[in-house]
Protein backbone atom coordinates (compact mmCIF):
# COMPACT_ATOMS: atom_id res chain seq x y z
CA UNK A 1 0.00 0.00 0.00
CA UNK A 2 2.57 2.08 1.09
CA UNK A 3 4.80 1.48 -1.99
CA UNK A 4 1.68 2.43 -4.37
CA UNK A 5 0.93 5.68 -2.51
CA UNK A 6 4.66 6.52 -2.90
CA UNK A 7 4.07 5.43 -6.53
CA UNK A 8 1.32 7.73 -6.81
CA UNK A 9 3.01 10.75 -5.04
CA UNK A 10 5.97 10.36 -7.03
CA UNK A 11 4.05 10.56 -10.56
CA UNK A 12 1.72 13.58 -9.03
CA UNK A 13 5.02 15.77 -8.70
CA UNK A 14 6.66 14.67 -11.80
CA UNK A 15 3.34 16.08 -13.44
CA UNK A 16 3.36 19.16 -11.65
CA UNK A 17 6.99 20.23 -12.30
CA UNK A 18 6.27 19.37 -16.07
CA UNK A 19 2.76 21.45 -15.54
CA UNK A 20 5.05 24.22 -14.24
CA UNK A 21 7.45 24.12 -16.37
CA UNK A 22 5.49 24.21 -19.46
CA UNK A 23 3.50 27.47 -17.17
CA UNK A 24 6.83 29.04 -17.59
CA UNK A 25 7.65 28.28 -21.28
CA UNK A 26 4.20 29.79 -22.40
CA UNK A 27 4.56 32.90 -20.01
CA UNK A 28 8.32 33.65 -21.27
CA UNK A 29 7.56 33.13 -24.86
CA UNK A 30 4.35 35.77 -25.23
CA UNK A 31 5.79 37.99 -22.79
CA UNK A 32 7.28 41.51 -24.22
CA UNK A 33 9.44 42.78 -21.74
CA UNK A 34 12.21 40.48 -21.69
CA UNK A 35 14.11 39.87 -25.19
CA UNK A 36 15.83 36.74 -23.33
CA UNK A 37 13.24 35.08 -22.27
CA UNK A 38 11.29 35.30 -25.84
CA UNK A 39 13.67 33.15 -27.57
CA UNK A 40 14.97 30.98 -24.36
CA UNK A 41 12.01 30.30 -22.33
CA UNK A 42 12.53 28.61 -19.08
CA UNK A 43 16.33 28.58 -19.86
CA UNK A 44 16.85 32.18 -19.89
CA UNK A 45 15.84 32.44 -16.92
CA UNK A 46 19.85 30.79 -15.52
CA UNK A 47 20.65 34.31 -17.35
CA UNK A 48 18.72 36.39 -14.72
CA UNK A 49 20.04 34.35 -12.08
CA UNK A 50 23.49 34.66 -12.39
CA UNK A 51 23.28 38.05 -13.35
CA UNK A 52 21.44 38.73 -10.07
CA UNK A 53 24.41 36.58 -8.14
CA UNK A 54 27.07 37.76 -10.43
CA UNK A 55 28.12 40.88 -8.12
CA UNK A 56 29.01 37.99 -5.63
CA UNK A 57 30.52 35.75 -8.07
CA UNK A 58 32.23 38.31 -9.56
CA UNK A 59 34.33 39.31 -6.15
CA UNK A 60 36.23 36.04 -6.47
CA UNK A 61 36.09 34.93 -9.98
CA UNK A 62 35.49 37.05 -12.99
CA UNK A 63 36.41 40.35 -13.41
CA UNK A 64 35.50 43.71 -12.33
CA UNK A 65 32.75 45.97 -13.44
CA UNK A 66 35.24 48.10 -14.82
CA UNK A 67 36.92 45.72 -16.52
CA UNK A 68 35.50 44.42 -19.83
CA UNK A 69 35.53 45.34 -23.31
CA UNK A 70 34.36 47.18 -25.37
CA UNK A 71 31.94 48.28 -23.27
CA UNK A 72 32.38 47.33 -19.76
CA UNK A 73 29.11 46.26 -17.00
CA UNK A 74 29.18 48.94 -14.73
CA UNK A 75 28.38 51.36 -18.17
CA UNK A 76 26.03 49.06 -19.68
CA UNK A 77 23.91 48.60 -16.24
CA UNK A 78 24.09 52.42 -16.49
CA UNK A 79 22.53 52.56 -20.27
CA UNK A 80 20.07 49.77 -19.06
CA UNK A 81 18.88 52.05 -16.07
CA UNK A 82 18.57 55.49 -18.08
CA UNK A 83 16.64 53.20 -21.22
CA UNK A 84 14.32 52.10 -18.43
CA UNK A 85 13.74 55.34 -16.95
CA UNK A 86 15.38 53.82 -12.98
CA UNK A 87 17.71 56.72 -12.73
CA UNK A 88 21.28 56.92 -12.99
CA UNK A 89 21.50 56.87 -8.89
CA UNK A 90 23.85 54.70 -7.37
CA UNK A 91 25.15 53.75 -3.46
CA UNK A 92 28.08 53.69 -1.58
CA UNK A 93 30.34 55.47 -3.90
CA UNK A 94 31.79 54.97 -7.20
CA UNK A 95 34.19 51.93 -8.69
CA UNK A 96 35.07 54.81 -11.60
CA UNK A 97 38.55 55.14 -11.00
CA UNK A 98 39.68 58.65 -10.62
CA UNK A 99 43.28 57.92 -10.69
CA UNK A 100 43.45 55.87 -14.24
CA UNK A 101 44.87 58.14 -17.00
CA UNK A 102 42.14 59.09 -19.53
CA UNK A 103 39.96 59.58 -16.34
CA UNK A 104 37.79 62.52 -17.04
CA UNK A 105 37.16 65.04 -14.13
CA UNK A 106 34.87 68.23 -14.55
CA UNK A 107 35.72 71.25 -12.29
CA UNK A 108 32.48 71.52 -10.13
CA UNK A 109 31.89 75.09 -9.25
CA UNK A 110 31.56 76.39 -5.97
CA UNK A 111 28.26 77.71 -6.57
CA UNK A 112 26.34 76.21 -9.22
CA UNK A 113 23.46 77.19 -11.18
CA UNK A 114 19.97 76.88 -9.26
CA UNK A 115 17.24 75.73 -10.35
CA UNK A 116 15.43 79.00 -11.06
CA UNK A 117 19.04 80.19 -13.15
CA UNK A 118 18.92 77.11 -15.50
CA UNK A 119 18.48 77.79 -19.33
CA UNK A 120 16.95 75.43 -22.00
CA UNK A 121 20.15 74.51 -24.39
CA UNK A 122 19.13 75.65 -27.43
CA UNK A 123 18.48 74.47 -30.80
CA UNK A 124 21.42 74.58 -33.74
CA UNK A 125 20.61 74.69 -37.42
CA UNK A 126 22.90 73.19 -39.64
CA UNK A 127 23.52 74.94 -43.15
CA UNK A 128 21.63 77.99 -42.10
CA UNK A 129 22.31 80.68 -45.03
CA UNK A 130 23.44 78.36 -47.53
CA UNK A 131 20.95 75.73 -48.42
CA UNK A 132 17.36 76.56 -48.62
CA UNK A 133 16.12 73.87 -45.94
CA UNK A 134 18.52 74.27 -42.73
CA UNK A 135 17.95 71.83 -40.24
CA UNK A 136 16.85 72.67 -37.13
CA UNK A 137 18.57 70.56 -34.80
CA UNK A 138 17.49 69.58 -30.44
CA UNK A 139 18.85 67.49 -29.53
CA UNK A 140 22.54 66.89 -28.26
CA UNK A 141 22.31 63.25 -28.35
CA UNK A 142 21.05 61.56 -31.96
CA UNK A 143 21.12 58.06 -33.21
CA UNK A 144 23.98 57.18 -35.11
CA UNK A 145 24.27 55.46 -38.80
CA UNK A 146 22.96 51.95 -38.08
CA UNK A 147 21.36 50.76 -41.61
CA UNK A 148 18.79 48.62 -42.23
CA UNK A 149 20.59 45.34 -42.49
CA UNK A 150 23.34 45.92 -40.14
CA UNK A 151 20.07 45.93 -38.23
CA UNK A 152 16.79 44.28 -37.66
CA UNK A 153 13.28 45.34 -38.80
CA UNK A 154 12.32 45.47 -35.65
CA UNK A 155 15.60 47.83 -34.69
CA UNK A 156 15.00 50.10 -36.69
CA UNK A 157 11.46 50.62 -36.22
CA UNK A 158 11.55 50.94 -32.46
CA UNK A 159 14.93 53.24 -33.22
CA UNK A 160 12.66 55.47 -35.68
CA UNK A 161 9.46 56.09 -33.25
CA UNK A 162 11.75 56.39 -30.00
CA UNK A 163 13.97 59.22 -32.03
CA UNK A 164 10.14 61.21 -32.59
CA UNK A 165 9.29 61.11 -29.36
CA UNK A 166 12.85 62.31 -27.78
CA UNK A 167 13.19 64.92 -30.54
CA UNK A 168 16.36 63.73 -32.03
CA UNK A 169 18.29 62.79 -35.68
CA UNK A 170 18.21 58.88 -36.26
CA UNK A 171 21.42 58.23 -39.57
CA UNK A 172 19.75 55.71 -41.70
CA UNK A 173 23.74 54.46 -42.49
CA UNK A 174 24.64 53.75 -45.72
CA UNK A 175 21.46 51.35 -46.36
CA UNK A 176 19.64 53.99 -47.31
CA UNK A 177 16.06 54.86 -46.23
CA UNK A 178 13.52 52.51 -45.96
CA UNK A 179 10.07 51.72 -45.20
CA UNK A 180 11.14 51.18 -41.55
CA UNK A 181 12.32 54.10 -40.78
CA UNK A 182 9.46 56.05 -42.22
CA UNK A 183 6.87 54.72 -39.44
CA UNK A 184 7.22 57.35 -37.14
CA UNK A 185 30.89 48.44 -42.90
CA UNK A 186 30.63 44.76 -43.92
CA UNK A 187 27.40 43.37 -44.21
CA UNK A 188 27.74 39.63 -44.41
CA UNK A 189 25.81 37.60 -47.04
CA UNK A 190 23.83 35.47 -44.83
CA UNK A 191 22.35 39.03 -43.52
CA UNK A 192 21.71 39.94 -47.28
CA UNK A 193 17.82 39.35 -47.26
CA UNK A 194 15.92 39.45 -50.44
CA UNK A 195 14.33 42.55 -49.05
CA UNK A 196 17.80 44.41 -48.18
CA UNK A 197 18.72 43.02 -52.12
CA UNK A 198 16.22 44.56 -53.33
CA UNK A 199 16.30 48.34 -51.09
CA UNK A 200 20.17 48.16 -51.48
CA UNK A 201 20.12 47.20 -54.92
CA UNK A 202 22.89 44.18 -54.39
CA UNK A 203 22.66 40.30 -54.76
CA UNK A 204 20.59 38.29 -52.16
CA UNK A 205 23.28 36.11 -50.04
CA UNK A 206 26.15 38.22 -51.18
CA UNK A 207 28.57 40.11 -48.99
CA UNK A 208 28.15 43.90 -49.10
CA UNK A 209 31.59 45.09 -48.82
CA UNK A 210 31.52 49.01 -47.66
CA UNK A 211 33.76 50.31 -50.23
CA UNK A 212 36.95 52.30 -48.93
CA UNK A 213 36.01 55.59 -50.77
CA UNK A 214 33.35 56.70 -53.08
CA UNK A 215 34.65 55.77 -56.57
CA UNK A 216 33.96 59.54 -57.62
CA UNK A 217 35.53 61.68 -55.11
CA UNK A 218 39.30 60.94 -55.27
CA UNK A 219 40.62 64.51 -54.08
CA UNK A 220 39.20 67.37 -51.46
CA UNK A 221 37.92 69.97 -54.67
CA UNK A 222 35.76 66.43 -55.78
CA UNK A 223 34.55 66.22 -52.55
CA UNK A 224 33.51 70.12 -52.29
CA UNK A 225 32.38 69.44 -55.81
CA UNK A 226 29.96 66.79 -54.77
CA UNK A 227 28.80 68.35 -51.42
CA UNK A 228 27.64 71.28 -53.44
CA UNK A 229 26.00 69.37 -55.81
CA UNK A 230 23.95 67.50 -53.65
CA UNK A 231 23.13 70.87 -51.44
CA UNK A 232 21.88 72.85 -54.82
CA UNK A 233 19.97 69.60 -55.62
CA UNK A 234 18.41 68.50 -52.75
CA UNK A 235 18.62 71.91 -50.95
CA UNK A 236 19.39 70.17 -48.21
CA UNK A 237 22.39 70.21 -45.90
CA UNK A 238 25.19 68.05 -46.75
CA UNK A 239 27.78 66.63 -44.70
CA UNK A 240 31.00 64.33 -44.50
CA UNK A 241 31.22 61.60 -41.77
CA UNK A 242 35.12 60.40 -41.49
CA UNK A 243 37.74 58.97 -39.19
CA UNK A 244 40.71 60.84 -38.44
CA UNK A 245 44.36 59.97 -38.82
CA UNK A 246 46.32 62.72 -38.90
CA UNK A 247 46.17 66.77 -39.55
CA UNK A 248 46.18 66.12 -43.58
CA UNK A 249 42.50 66.18 -44.17
CA UNK A 250 41.51 68.80 -42.02
CA UNK A 251 44.59 71.33 -43.50
CA UNK A 252 43.42 70.41 -46.95
CA UNK A 253 39.91 70.83 -46.48
CA UNK A 254 40.68 74.76 -44.86
CA UNK A 255 42.87 75.48 -47.81
CA UNK A 256 39.98 74.27 -50.42
CA UNK A 257 37.52 76.15 -48.97
CA UNK A 258 39.54 79.49 -48.41
CA UNK A 259 40.21 78.72 -52.04
CA UNK A 260 36.72 78.46 -52.98
CA UNK A 261 34.85 79.82 -50.64
CA UNK A 262 32.33 79.02 -47.92
CA UNK A 263 29.13 77.65 -49.86
CA UNK A 264 31.60 74.83 -51.06
CA UNK A 265 32.27 74.12 -47.31
CA UNK A 266 30.53 70.98 -45.93
CA UNK A 267 27.40 71.85 -43.89
CA UNK A 268 28.24 69.31 -40.83
CA UNK A 269 31.46 67.47 -39.99
CA UNK A 270 30.36 63.72 -37.91
CA UNK A 271 33.87 62.72 -36.86
CA UNK A 272 34.22 59.15 -35.82
CA UNK A 273 36.91 57.78 -33.76
CA UNK A 274 38.80 55.10 -33.84
CA UNK A 275 37.29 52.95 -31.43
CA UNK A 276 33.87 53.33 -33.10
CA UNK A 277 32.07 50.87 -34.80
CA UNK A 278 28.32 49.36 -34.27
CA UNK A 279 28.48 46.72 -37.33
CA UNK A 280 31.05 44.52 -38.94
CA UNK A 281 34.25 45.12 -39.98
CA UNK A 282 38.08 43.16 -40.33
CA UNK A 283 39.31 43.15 -36.51
CA UNK A 284 42.41 44.41 -38.49
CA UNK A 285 41.20 47.57 -39.05
CA UNK A 286 38.83 48.05 -36.11
CA UNK A 287 41.71 47.54 -33.86
CA UNK A 288 44.48 50.23 -35.33
CA UNK A 289 42.72 51.90 -37.92
CA UNK A 290 42.03 55.61 -37.14
CA UNK A 291 42.87 58.12 -34.32
CA UNK A 292 40.80 58.26 -30.88
CA UNK A 293 37.95 60.18 -30.82
CA UNK A 294 40.35 61.47 -27.60
CA UNK A 295 43.19 62.84 -29.95
CA UNK A 296 41.14 63.79 -32.87
CA UNK A 297 37.97 65.54 -32.20
CA UNK A 298 40.49 68.46 -30.63
CA UNK A 299 42.64 68.43 -33.93
CA UNK A 300 39.39 68.95 -36.18
CA UNK A 301 38.17 71.45 -33.65
CA UNK A 302 41.15 73.31 -33.51
CA UNK A 303 41.85 73.44 -37.11
CA UNK A 304 38.18 74.75 -37.93
CA UNK A 305 39.02 77.32 -35.42
CA UNK A 306 42.19 78.45 -37.16
CA UNK A 307 41.15 78.40 -40.61
CA UNK A 308 37.95 80.75 -39.28
CA UNK A 309 35.40 77.61 -40.35
CA UNK A 310 34.14 76.94 -36.88
CA UNK A 311 30.68 79.07 -37.28
CA UNK A 312 30.06 77.41 -40.62
CA UNK A 313 30.82 74.27 -40.37
CA UNK A 314 28.64 72.04 -37.62
CA UNK A 315 30.44 69.77 -35.45
CA UNK A 316 29.26 65.69 -34.98
CA UNK A 317 31.43 63.88 -32.58
CA UNK A 318 30.98 59.89 -32.25
CA UNK A 319 33.06 56.98 -31.28
CA UNK A 320 32.16 55.05 -28.25
CA UNK A 321 30.17 58.43 -26.72
CA UNK A 322 27.45 56.17 -24.73
CA UNK A 323 27.23 58.19 -21.17
CA UNK A 324 26.16 61.88 -20.24
CA UNK A 325 30.16 62.53 -19.00
CA UNK A 326 31.85 60.85 -22.62
CA UNK A 327 28.94 63.23 -24.41
CA UNK A 328 29.98 66.24 -21.73
CA UNK A 329 33.46 66.03 -22.30
CA UNK A 330 33.00 66.32 -26.27
CA UNK A 331 30.80 69.13 -25.84
CA UNK A 332 33.83 70.94 -23.87
CA UNK A 333 36.34 69.90 -26.57
CA UNK A 334 33.75 71.89 -28.91
CA UNK A 335 31.72 69.43 -30.35
CA UNK A 336 27.68 70.60 -31.15
CA UNK A 337 25.96 67.37 -31.62
CA UNK A 338 26.87 63.61 -30.16
CA UNK A 339 25.57 60.33 -32.09
CA UNK A 340 26.07 57.02 -30.55
CA UNK A 341 25.19 53.81 -32.11
CA UNK A 342 25.70 51.42 -29.51
CA UNK A 343 24.69 53.03 -26.54
CA UNK A 344 21.07 53.16 -28.52
CA UNK A 345 21.73 49.47 -29.17
CA UNK A 346 21.81 48.84 -25.33
CA UNK A 347 18.61 50.40 -25.04
CA UNK A 348 17.31 48.20 -27.27
CA UNK A 349 18.45 45.03 -25.47
CA UNK A 350 21.59 44.94 -26.40
CA UNK A 351 23.27 42.38 -23.85
CA UNK A 352 26.93 42.54 -25.69
CA UNK A 353 27.03 39.25 -26.78
CA UNK A 354 29.91 39.97 -29.88
CA UNK A 355 27.81 38.48 -32.41
CA UNK A 356 26.48 41.03 -35.04
CA UNK A 357 28.48 39.56 -37.88
CA UNK A 358 26.68 36.22 -37.62
CA UNK A 359 23.22 37.10 -38.35
CA UNK A 360 22.29 35.12 -34.41
CA UNK A 361 22.21 38.11 -31.90
CA UNK A 362 20.06 36.54 -29.11
CA UNK A 363 18.07 39.50 -28.26
CA UNK A 364 16.46 40.71 -32.01
CA UNK A 365 18.87 43.41 -32.47
CA UNK A 366 21.12 42.59 -35.53
CA UNK A 367 19.56 39.82 -36.76
CA UNK A 368 17.30 38.62 -39.80
CA UNK A 369 16.16 35.37 -38.08
CA UNK A 370 12.64 35.70 -37.59
CA UNK A 371 12.59 33.66 -34.60
CA UNK A 372 15.61 35.56 -32.96
CA UNK A 373 13.56 39.26 -34.10
CA UNK A 374 11.35 37.90 -32.02
CA UNK A 375 13.19 39.28 -28.92
CA UNK A 376 12.77 42.79 -29.62
CA UNK A 377 8.91 44.23 -29.27
CA UNK A 378 8.89 47.55 -30.69
CA UNK A 379 5.41 48.63 -28.41
CA UNK A 380 8.23 47.90 -25.55
CA UNK A 381 11.66 49.00 -26.62
CA UNK A 382 10.83 52.16 -28.66
CA UNK A 383 9.69 54.35 -25.26
CA UNK A 384 13.46 52.83 -23.86
CA UNK A 385 15.02 54.22 -26.89
CA UNK A 386 13.52 57.49 -25.95
CA UNK A 387 14.13 56.97 -22.22
CA UNK A 388 17.68 57.28 -22.75
CA UNK A 389 17.86 59.81 -25.43
CA UNK A 390 15.82 62.15 -22.69
CA UNK A 391 17.79 61.43 -19.77
CA UNK A 392 21.23 61.35 -21.48
CA UNK A 393 20.42 64.90 -22.03
CA UNK A 394 19.24 65.79 -18.98
CA UNK A 395 22.10 64.38 -17.40
CA UNK A 396 24.87 66.15 -20.03
CA UNK A 397 23.09 69.51 -18.97
CA UNK A 398 22.59 68.04 -14.99
CA UNK A 399 26.77 68.49 -15.48
CA UNK A 400 27.20 71.55 -17.19
CA UNK A 401 25.01 73.19 -14.00
CA UNK A 402 27.35 71.77 -11.67
CA UNK A 403 30.48 73.41 -14.04
CA UNK A 404 28.33 76.27 -13.10
CA UNK A 405 27.05 77.43 -16.65
CA UNK A 406 23.23 77.78 -17.87
CA UNK A 407 23.19 75.58 -20.08
CA UNK A 408 25.42 72.50 -21.85
CA UNK A 409 26.53 74.81 -25.10
CA UNK A 410 28.23 77.15 -22.17
CA UNK A 411 30.65 74.03 -21.47
CA UNK A 412 34.36 74.86 -22.57
CA UNK A 413 37.50 73.15 -22.19
CA UNK A 414 38.41 74.40 -18.41
CA UNK A 415 35.70 72.62 -17.52
CA UNK A 416 37.10 69.33 -17.77
CA UNK A 417 40.45 67.99 -16.60
CA UNK A 418 42.25 64.89 -17.82
CA UNK A 419 44.14 62.31 -15.55
CA UNK A 420 47.83 61.82 -17.04
CA UNK A 421 50.31 58.55 -16.50
CA UNK A 422 51.54 60.69 -13.16
CA UNK A 423 47.95 60.32 -11.89
CA UNK A 424 47.94 63.93 -11.78
CA UNK A 425 44.88 65.99 -13.65
CA UNK A 426 45.62 68.61 -16.10
CA UNK A 427 42.58 70.96 -17.61
CA UNK A 428 41.37 70.18 -20.97
CA UNK A 429 42.41 73.40 -21.87
CA UNK A 430 46.10 73.53 -21.47
CA UNK A 431 46.31 70.20 -23.16
CA UNK A 432 44.66 72.16 -26.09
CA UNK A 433 44.85 75.42 -25.51
CA UNK A 434 42.46 77.28 -28.27
CA UNK A 435 43.99 78.44 -31.18
CA UNK A 436 43.88 81.85 -33.01
CA UNK A 437 42.11 81.93 -36.23
CA UNK A 438 44.83 82.40 -38.92
CA UNK A 439 42.28 83.03 -41.69
CA UNK A 440 39.15 83.99 -42.93
CA UNK A 441 37.31 82.65 -45.31
CA UNK A 442 35.55 85.03 -47.54
CA UNK A 443 31.65 84.35 -47.88
CA UNK A 444 29.64 83.59 -50.84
Amino acid sequence: MMEALSYGIGTLIAFAIILAVAFVFVSDITQKKHGVLRNYPVVGHLRYFFEEMGEYFRQYFFSGDREEMPFNRATRAWVYRLAKNEGGTIGFGSTYDLHQPGALIFVNHPFPVLDEERLPTPALTLGEGYCKEPFVARSIVNVSGMSYGAISAPAVRSLSRGAAIAGCWMDTGEGGLTPYHLEGGVLPGKKVTEEIAQIRGIPEGRDSISPNRHRDISSMNELLERIAWIRDLTGRPVGVKTAIGGWRFMNELGEAVQRRGLEFAPDFLVIDGGEGGSGAAPQALADHMGLSIDEALPRVVDALIETGLRNRVRVIASGKIITSARAAWALCVGADFINTARGFMFSLGCIQALRCHQNTCPTGVTTHNKRLQRALVVEEKYQRVANYAINMNREIDMIAHSCGVRHARELKREHVRIVQANHQSIALSMLYPYPEPKARVRAA
